[in-house]
Parts: structure tokens; C-alpha cells; sequence
């Protein structure tokens, strides 16, 4: 008789009992890759027109280090986008209203911007920041994104261009204007 009793206690209880939770462990693909998030990437941080946008990031132990490399990565990545970006646009623009020798007014051209790149870059804002830390490792990643506006950029370029006696014959800014803004249309 006892055990009766303890075999109706024991389903009693068991019938009782809370539902058990099942814990389910995160998949991955069958040939074993797993999706990496790169923050501050993507069409959102892409040049558009009138602005110049990129990003970049870094990995460290030191935070502070991490983020000063991240935005360093960030700015050389849109300094080498503007020289790009405004090659092809003098090349374009070349082909279409000058007279003068095409190679070496977009070779100046390109000193001009890698001469200027400093003082055109002053006015980078950052549009995203994201670090984050990984707990096993014990590193920083940051993951920064900048932009500029796209009219700084030919300012300052107008004034070295116009300022080029040689230049100055076959340079329209207006003109030049419009097609580096179509460069950066067709960029994205």
C-alpha cells in the first residue's frame, strides 16, 4: 500500500511540474560559416550625391586605440574615394570641354587633391560609431563611418584649379561641378 501511495505522489507531481523549456542552439549553415555583422557598412554609409561617405574599422585590446585607428582606416577610405571620384570626373570633363593637354591636367588635377587632402578633410563628421568588445578575446572592435560634404571638397579643389594659370584657360566650375556630381551618382 505505501508504494501506491508514493507511486500517486510521484506522478501526481510529475503531472504537476512546470512544462520544461528547450533551449535551442543557434544554427549555422551546413559548411559551417556563420554571418559576420560589420556595423556602420552598407547602402545607408555609401556616397550619394553631394556627399562622400565611407567607413572603416579596427581591432585592438586598446579601446581608445581601436577607435583613432577605425577612424583613421575611415578617412583614408573616403580621401581615396574623393581622388577616385574626382579622376574620373576631370577625365570625363576633359574629354568634353578642354583643348589643353588632358594627361597632364588630370595629373595636376590629382596632385592638387593628394596635395589638399589634409585641409579637405577637416571637415569629416562621423556618422557611426559602434564598439564593441569580444569576451573571450578580450579586443575592441570599432566600426566607424564618415562623411563630407561634397561641395567642401570641390571648394577647395576650385581654388587650387583657378588659381593654375594653365588650368584657369579650359576650367569651368559650374561645369566641373556637375560632373563630378554625376561621378558620384554613378557611384553608388
Amino acid at each position: 500500500m505505501k508504494r501506491l501511495i508514493y507511486l500517486a505522489i510521484t506522478l501526481f507531481m510529475v503531472g504537476c511540474s512546470a512544462p520544461k523549456q528547450v533551449v535551442q542552439q543557434p544554427t549555422t549553415p551546413a559548411n559551417g560559416m556563420t554571418e559576420v555583422v560589420s556595423y556602420c557598412s552598407g547602402s545607408k554609409y555609401q556616397s550619394s550625391e553631394g556627399i562622400f561617405r565611407a567607413s572603416g574599422d579596427f581591432t585592438s585590446k586598446d579601446r581608445m586605440y581601436a577607435e583613432t585607428m577605425a577612424l583613421q582606416s575611415a578617412q583614408t577610405n573616403l580621401a581615396s574615394e574623393i581622388e577616385v571620384t574626382v579622376k574620373k570626373a576631370m577625365e570625363a570633363y576633359m574629354g568634353v570641354h578642354s583643348n589643353a593637354d588632358n594627361e597632364d591636367v588630370i595629373r595636376r588635377t590629382q596632385d592638387l587633391v593628394k596635395n589638399n587632402i589634409n585641409q579637405t578633410l577637416r571637415g569629416v563628421v562621423t556618422i557611426c560609431k559602434k564598439t564593441m568588445m569580444n569576451n573571450n578575446t578580450g579586443k575592441y572592435t570599432c566600426y566607424i563611418a564618415v562623411e563630407l560634404n561634397g561641395d567642401n571638397v570641390l571648394k577647395e579643389l576650385n581654388k587650387g584649379l583657378s588659381s593654375d594659370d594653365k588650368m584657369r584657360m579650359d576650367y569651368d566650375y559650374q561645369k566641373f561641378r556637375k560632373q563630378v556630381s554625376s561621378e558620384m551618382s554613378n557611384n553608388k
